[in-house]
Protein backbone atom coordinates (compact mmCIF):
# COMPACT_ATOMS: atom_id res chain seq x y z
CA UNK A 1 0.00 0.00 0.00
CA UNK A 2 1.29 3.43 -0.94
CA UNK A 3 1.51 5.74 2.05
CA UNK A 4 -0.23 9.08 1.68
CA UNK A 5 0.75 12.54 2.87
CA UNK A 6 -1.22 14.96 5.03
CA UNK A 7 -1.04 18.69 5.45
CA UNK A 8 1.28 20.15 8.04
CA UNK A 9 -0.48 22.60 10.40
CA UNK A 10 2.51 24.95 10.32
CA UNK A 11 3.64 25.69 6.76
CA UNK A 12 6.93 27.13 8.04
CA UNK A 13 7.95 23.59 8.98
CA UNK A 14 7.01 22.16 5.61
CA UNK A 15 3.88 21.57 3.58
CA UNK A 16 3.37 17.82 3.93
CA UNK A 17 4.03 14.94 6.27
CA UNK A 18 3.84 11.23 5.58
CA UNK A 19 0.77 9.70 7.20
CA UNK A 20 2.38 7.02 9.42
CA UNK A 21 5.69 5.26 9.03
CA UNK A 22 4.42 1.99 7.52
CA UNK A 23 1.33 0.21 6.24
CA UNK A 24 1.22 -1.82 9.46
CA UNK A 25 1.00 1.39 11.49
CA UNK A 26 -1.92 2.49 9.30
CA UNK A 27 -3.76 -0.74 10.05
CA UNK A 28 -3.03 -0.51 13.76
CA UNK A 29 -4.38 3.03 13.85
CA UNK A 30 -7.58 2.16 11.97
CA UNK A 31 -8.19 -0.75 14.32
CA UNK A 32 -7.52 1.24 17.49
CA UNK A 33 -9.44 4.40 16.59
CA UNK A 34 -11.82 4.08 13.65
CA UNK A 35 -13.12 0.69 14.83
CA UNK A 36 -13.48 1.81 18.44
CA UNK A 37 -17.19 2.01 19.25
CA UNK A 38 -17.21 5.53 20.71
CA UNK A 39 -14.39 7.16 18.78
CA UNK A 40 -15.50 5.49 15.56
CA UNK A 41 -18.93 7.06 15.97
CA UNK A 42 -17.28 10.48 16.05
CA UNK A 43 -15.16 9.77 13.00
CA UNK A 44 -18.29 8.82 11.08
CA UNK A 45 -19.89 12.12 12.09
CA UNK A 46 -17.00 14.27 10.91
CA UNK A 47 -16.32 12.07 7.84
CA UNK A 48 -19.79 10.84 6.76
CA UNK A 49 -18.34 8.70 3.97
CA UNK A 50 -17.10 6.28 6.62
CA UNK A 51 -20.69 5.12 7.15
CA UNK A 52 -20.49 3.24 3.86
CA UNK A 53 -16.88 2.13 4.18
CA UNK A 54 -17.17 0.98 7.82
CA UNK A 55 -20.85 0.25 8.46
CA UNK A 56 -20.07 -2.01 11.42
CA UNK A 57 -17.20 -3.54 13.36
CA UNK A 58 -17.44 -6.91 11.62
CA UNK A 59 -16.92 -5.28 8.22
CA UNK A 60 -13.93 -3.35 9.56
CA UNK A 61 -12.33 -6.47 11.02
CA UNK A 62 -12.82 -8.31 7.72
CA UNK A 63 -11.19 -5.49 5.73
CA UNK A 64 -8.28 -5.30 8.15
CA UNK A 65 -7.70 -9.04 7.87
CA UNK A 66 -7.71 -8.79 4.07
CA UNK A 67 -5.08 -6.03 4.29
CA UNK A 68 -2.91 -8.06 6.66
CA UNK A 69 -3.08 -10.88 4.13
CA UNK A 70 -1.76 -8.53 1.43
CA UNK A 71 -4.98 -7.27 -0.17
CA UNK A 72 -5.28 -3.52 0.54
CA UNK A 73 -8.09 -2.82 -1.92
CA UNK A 74 -10.74 -2.52 0.79
CA UNK A 75 -8.65 -0.57 3.30
CA UNK A 76 -7.15 2.03 0.93
CA UNK A 77 -10.41 4.04 0.53
CA UNK A 78 -10.72 4.19 4.33
CA UNK A 79 -7.14 5.39 4.68
CA UNK A 80 -7.67 7.97 1.91
CA UNK A 81 -10.83 9.39 3.53
CA UNK A 82 -9.11 9.44 6.92
CA UNK A 83 -6.21 11.46 5.46
CA UNK A 84 -8.63 13.80 3.70
CA UNK A 85 -10.37 14.47 7.02
CA UNK A 86 -7.06 15.06 8.79
CA UNK A 87 -6.09 17.52 6.04
CA UNK A 88 -9.23 19.54 6.72
CA UNK A 89 -8.60 19.49 10.46
CA UNK A 90 -5.01 20.62 10.02
CA UNK A 91 -6.27 23.43 7.81
CA UNK A 92 -8.40 24.54 10.78
CA UNK A 93 -5.36 24.33 13.05
CA UNK A 94 -3.28 26.47 10.71
CA UNK A 95 -6.00 29.12 10.31
CA UNK A 96 -6.69 29.39 14.04
CA UNK A 97 -3.10 28.97 15.26
CA UNK A 98 -3.97 25.78 17.13
CA UNK A 99 -0.53 24.21 16.76
CA UNK A 100 2.79 24.29 18.58
CA UNK A 101 6.24 22.73 18.44
CA UNK A 102 8.61 21.25 20.97
CA UNK A 103 11.55 18.91 21.12
CA UNK A 104 12.81 15.71 22.62
CA UNK A 105 16.38 14.38 22.31
CA UNK A 106 17.15 14.43 18.55
CA UNK A 107 13.45 14.78 17.68
CA UNK A 108 11.30 17.80 16.84
CA UNK A 109 7.57 17.44 17.45
CA UNK A 110 4.56 19.40 16.29
CA UNK A 111 1.08 18.99 17.78
CA UNK A 112 -2.14 20.42 16.41
CA UNK A 113 -5.90 20.17 16.80
CA UNK A 114 -8.77 20.95 14.43
CA UNK A 115 -12.28 22.19 15.12
CA UNK A 116 -13.71 18.67 15.25
CA UNK A 117 -11.28 17.75 18.02
CA UNK A 118 -8.88 15.69 15.89
CA UNK A 119 -5.52 15.82 17.68
CA UNK A 120 -2.42 15.11 15.59
CA UNK A 121 1.22 14.53 16.47
CA UNK A 122 4.03 14.99 13.93
CA UNK A 123 7.71 14.12 14.38
CA UNK A 124 10.95 14.53 12.48
CA UNK A 125 14.62 14.03 13.23
CA UNK A 126 17.93 14.80 11.58
CA UNK A 127 17.67 11.85 9.22
CA UNK A 128 14.00 11.67 8.24
CA UNK A 129 11.27 14.08 7.09
CA UNK A 130 8.06 14.84 8.97
CA UNK A 131 5.88 11.85 9.80
CA UNK A 132 2.42 11.98 11.33
CA UNK A 133 2.54 9.51 14.20
CA UNK A 134 -1.14 9.74 15.14
CA UNK A 135 -4.32 11.70 14.58
CA UNK A 136 -7.20 10.73 16.84
CA UNK A 137 -10.15 12.13 18.81
CA UNK A 138 -9.12 12.16 22.49
CA UNK A 139 -11.36 12.07 25.52
CA UNK A 140 -13.57 9.30 24.12
CA UNK A 141 -13.15 5.66 23.17
CA UNK A 142 -12.03 2.60 25.09
CA UNK A 143 -10.07 4.41 27.80
CA UNK A 144 -12.88 6.86 28.50
CA UNK A 145 -15.41 4.00 28.65
CA UNK A 146 -13.23 2.12 31.13
CA UNK A 147 -13.22 5.14 33.47
CA UNK A 148 -16.99 5.48 33.16
CA UNK A 149 -17.59 1.80 33.92
CA UNK A 150 -15.41 2.00 37.02
CA UNK A 151 -17.27 5.09 38.26
CA UNK A 152 -20.65 3.48 37.56
CA UNK A 153 -19.55 0.36 39.42
CA UNK A 154 -19.19 2.53 42.52
CA UNK A 155 -22.75 3.84 42.13
CA UNK A 156 -22.01 7.04 40.22
CA UNK A 157 -23.89 8.26 37.18
CA UNK A 158 -21.83 9.97 34.46
CA UNK A 159 -24.03 12.94 33.62
CA UNK A 160 -23.80 15.13 30.55
CA UNK A 161 -26.53 17.73 30.36
CA UNK A 162 -26.67 19.01 26.77
CA UNK A 163 -24.71 22.20 26.42
CA UNK A 164 -22.95 21.87 29.76
CA UNK A 165 -19.61 20.38 30.69
CA UNK A 166 -17.60 17.92 28.67
CA UNK A 167 -18.45 14.52 27.30
CA UNK A 168 -17.49 12.86 30.53
CA UNK A 169 -19.82 15.20 32.39
CA UNK A 170 -19.69 15.34 36.14
CA UNK A 171 -19.50 12.29 38.36
CA UNK A 172 -22.34 12.36 40.86
CA UNK A 173 -24.61 9.91 42.62
CA UNK A 174 -27.32 8.73 40.29
CA UNK A 175 -30.56 10.57 40.91
CA UNK A 176 -31.79 10.98 37.34
CA UNK A 177 -35.04 9.12 36.75
CA UNK A 178 -36.02 7.66 33.42
CA UNK A 179 -38.14 10.63 32.38
CA UNK A 180 -35.27 13.07 32.94
CA UNK A 181 -32.94 10.81 31.00
CA UNK A 182 -35.41 10.55 28.12
CA UNK A 183 -35.80 14.35 28.04
CA UNK A 184 -32.02 14.77 27.91
CA UNK A 185 -31.76 12.23 25.09
CA UNK A 186 -34.57 13.94 23.20
CA UNK A 187 -32.78 17.30 23.38
CA UNK A 188 -29.66 15.67 22.03
CA UNK A 189 -31.58 14.15 19.12
CA UNK A 190 -32.59 17.68 18.13
CA UNK A 191 -29.00 18.89 17.90
CA UNK A 192 -27.64 19.85 14.51
CA UNK A 193 -24.60 17.97 13.20
CA UNK A 194 -22.39 20.90 14.21
CA UNK A 195 -23.82 20.96 17.74
CA UNK A 196 -23.16 17.23 18.05
CA UNK A 197 -19.57 17.63 16.87
CA UNK A 198 -19.00 20.50 19.30
CA UNK A 199 -20.43 18.83 22.42
CA UNK A 200 -19.51 15.22 21.73
CA UNK A 201 -16.18 15.51 19.89
CA UNK A 202 -14.50 18.90 20.19
CA UNK A 203 -15.13 19.70 23.85
CA UNK A 204 -13.94 16.31 25.18
CA UNK A 205 -10.78 16.76 23.11
CA UNK A 206 -10.29 20.28 24.47
CA UNK A 207 -10.69 19.00 28.02
CA UNK A 208 -8.18 16.21 27.33
CA UNK A 209 -5.50 18.70 26.29
CA UNK A 210 -6.15 21.04 29.21
CA UNK A 211 -5.80 18.13 31.65
CA UNK A 212 -2.46 17.06 30.16
CA UNK A 213 0.76 18.10 31.92
CA UNK A 214 3.93 18.67 29.93
CA UNK A 215 6.10 16.64 32.30
CA UNK A 216 5.21 13.72 34.53
CA UNK A 217 7.29 11.26 36.55
CA UNK A 218 7.22 7.54 35.83
CA UNK A 219 7.50 4.90 38.54
CA UNK A 220 11.23 4.60 37.89
CA UNK A 221 11.67 8.35 38.44
CA UNK A 222 12.22 9.22 34.79
CA UNK A 223 10.59 12.33 33.37
CA UNK A 224 7.99 11.65 30.68
CA UNK A 225 7.25 14.46 28.26
CA UNK A 226 3.65 14.63 27.07
CA UNK A 227 3.70 16.53 23.82
CA UNK A 228 -0.03 17.28 23.70
CA UNK A 229 0.38 19.74 26.58
CA UNK A 230 2.24 22.02 24.15
CA UNK A 231 -1.18 23.04 22.85
CA UNK A 232 -2.39 24.47 26.14
CA UNK A 233 -0.89 27.85 25.26
CA UNK A 234 -2.60 27.84 21.85
CA UNK A 235 -6.10 26.50 22.39
CA UNK A 236 -9.12 28.47 23.65
CA UNK A 237 -10.39 28.02 27.22
CA UNK A 238 -12.69 25.15 28.12
CA UNK A 239 -15.50 27.65 28.52
CA UNK A 240 -15.46 28.46 24.78
CA UNK A 241 -19.11 29.09 23.75
CA UNK A 242 -20.67 27.05 20.98
CA UNK A 243 -21.52 30.19 18.99
CA UNK A 244 -17.87 31.34 18.94
CA UNK A 245 -16.64 27.88 17.96
CA UNK A 246 -19.21 27.71 15.17
CA UNK A 247 -18.17 31.08 13.79
CA UNK A 248 -14.50 30.06 13.81
CA UNK A 249 -15.19 26.70 12.23
CA UNK A 250 -17.25 28.17 9.42
CA UNK A 251 -14.64 30.83 8.72
CA UNK A 252 -12.01 28.08 8.34
CA UNK A 253 -14.14 26.06 5.92
CA UNK A 254 -15.60 28.67 3.59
Amino acid sequence: MELQHVRMPNSELGRWAQAFSSAEKVLEHIEAHLLDQEEGLRWRRIAPGLHELLPDERTGVRKLQMARNGDFSEIEPIYALYCETVNQEMGDAQSLGWHNCGSRPSVTVCVAMGTSGVLALFECDYFSPWIMRTAFIPGVGSKARTVKRKMQAFGYYVAQPPGRGMLEGRFRKSNMDRRDLEKMQERERQWTTEQWIFYRSFRPALQFVWKTHRNSTALDGKIIKKDYALLKDKLPPRSLPYETWLRWRRSCRQ
